[in-house]
């Protein structure tokens, strides 16, 4: 029986150390894993990855349009746009209002159906068509020597307000056709 008991022993001993070199693969390879996770996840923090975006000159990305610059706009953009971002002289933060592609066909046709005794007038609508707010200025101080301008069709001018400059020069068409 001793013999019997002896191999008995032997093999839970066995089957032990089985169980218990089985426990130290798994906590082995549980924490080879938690490595792993840990160093990607840190890998993915550091900003020379190539996973980070970054603006600047290295990047080829400009930095984001946020701050507005001191200096009025010029050239083409100065046509369409207040203010432009600080830097970045082709992101306009602050467009004016322009006239629409509609309100300048029916500027159009009222040019055409005025006499042609009413240059000025046809200046006034070519101006605000065109959005030349300096020209629609001069051509009212000129046209309201002649004809009752009211004051909203020189603050519309000089607001640079596209959409009303409109409506209120046509009206003033429809008034002296």
């Amino acid at each position: 029986m001793s013999s019997n008991n002896r191999k008995v022993e032997e093999e839970l001993i066995n089957d032990n150390t089985i169980v218990d070199v089985q426990e130290k693969n798994e906590k082995n390879s549980s924490l080879r894993r938690q490595i792993l996770i840990t160093s990607l996840g840190l890998l993915s923090l550091n900003k020379s990855s190539a996973c980070w975006a970054a603006s600047g000159s290295g990047a080829g990305l400009a930095a984001p349009p946020v701050i507005p610059s001191p200096v009025k706009p010029t050239g083409e953009m100065a046509k369409v746009c207040n203010v432009v971002a600080l830097g970045r002289e082709d992101v306009c933060l602050d467009p004016k209002l322009l006239p629409s592609m509609y309100d300048k066909v029916l500027i159009e046709r009222a040019v055409n159906s005025l006499d042609d005794d009413n240059i000025v007038l046809k200046k006034v609508l070519q101006s605000v068509a065109d959005a030349d707010w300096e020209q629609c200025e001069k051509q009212l101080n000129i046209l309201s020597s002649s004809f009752s301008v009211s004051k909203k069709v020189k603050n519309a001018c000089k607001n640079e307000d596209g959409p009303t400059a409109a409506k209120i020069v046509l009206d003033l068409a429809k008034k002296y056709k």
